[in-house]
């Protein structure tokens, strides 16, 4: 009643299993490992299907995107972000300094800062 049995394979991380290939799949990997010119046509066709198969499901599904890939990205995102913020507030900043001089000019600047004055609180 005490004993620990295990029934799974050595050195296997928890939580994930084997997972038996296709065979059109190991055929494939048998296949490029041969030497085209020992290869048949059928072959050589078969392997190029395949190999053209698991490409286009690759750009339609990239299902391999590693961490470093999603932090990359995050990373990216932020940025852009920051670089967007960056930039409106430098736009505002600008238009705001125009809107300061054309009032200078004008002579209304202490006009316009007493009335801002007037309705802070």
């Amino acid at each position: 009643m005490n004993d620990i049995n295990h029934s799974g394979v050595l050195g296997m991380k928890w939580g994930h299993r084997k997972t038996a290939n296709s065979s059109d799949h190991t055929e494939a990997r048998a296949l490029q490992k041969k030497k085209t010119k020992h290869m048949s046509n059928a072959e050589l066709e078969k392997l190029l299907k395949r190999t053209d198969l698991e490409t286009r499901m690759k750009k339609i599904k990239p299902d391999h995107i590693t961490s470093g890939t999603k932090k990359i990205n995050a990373i990216l995102e932020t940025v852009g972000k920051l670089t967007a913020t960056v930039t409106a507030v430098a736009a505002l900043a600008k238009t705001g300094q125009k809107a300061y001089d054309i009032l200078k000019k004008t002579k209304k600047v202490a006009t316009v800062v007493k009335t801002a004055n007037d309705y802070s609180i």
